[in-house]
């Protein structure tokens, strides 16, 4: 190898240490927000059928954790159930991302133009229906939930692909108004009580 090394008149750098090889070869920087790069990968119609798909490969059919809807009371999630068995995801919405990142593999030096790719974490908001589970009848009729989920999403060129997924979480404030909103759509469209003053929200 020594010989085809000097033909070349490159030179061979030898390491034992996989992140020193990374860094030699990638870069991490933080991104802005509003970096139009990720906001509209984010918010683009191939992202939001990629989620959709993700949300119901792993979650249809399995039990999860979320928020009852009931509108009979004036803030419709406080009834919160750690598990539902037999998910039926009727729809999903981009509320949020965070964490925005970007990481550059290659060199500048080398061929080609190094690859990026976007990362962030990403808010969804699922709504379904779900059986109830009662200690000692066993599983119920279907029930309205809802529930927020976190992704970490990534953005290649061309590919998008979740990395990781946290669990089924409450609303925060922030939130409200949208998961109000979707849950008022999940009610209306599937049956469920729906007050005068929430229609058309």
């Amino acid at each position: 190898m020594a010989d085809e090394v000097d033909v070349a008149g490159v030179s061979v750098e030898y390491l034992t240490n996989l992140d020193e090889a990374l860094s030699r070869i990638s870069r991490r920087e933080d991104l802005a927000h509003d970096d139009e790069g990720l906001a509209g990968r984010v918010i683009a119609a191939t992202t939001t059928q990629a989620l959709w798909t993700f949300i119901i490969e792993t979650m249809e059919g399995q039990q999860v954790a979320g928020a009852f809807v009931d509108f009979d009371d004036e803030y419709p999630f406080i009834e919160w159930e750690s598990a539902w068995p037999e998910l039926q995801v009727r729809m999903m919405e981009v509320a949020s991302w965070s964490d925005e990142t970007s990481y550059a593999v290659g060199t500048a030096d080398g061929p080609g133009s190094p690859v990026r790719t976007l990362a962030a974490t990403v808010s969804i908001l699922v709504g379904g229906e779900a059986r109830r589970w009662t200690w000692g009848m066993g599983t119920g009729d279907l029930e309205p939930v809802a529930f927020a989920i976190d992704l970490r999403v990534l953005f290649g060129p061309g590919s998008i692909s979740v990395a990781s997924a946290g669990e089924p979480r409450a609303f925060t404030a922030a939130e409200d108004d949208a998961a109000i909103a979707m849950a008022v759509r999940l009610c209306a469209g599937n049956g469920y009580f729906v007050p005068q003053d929430k229609e058309g929200l």
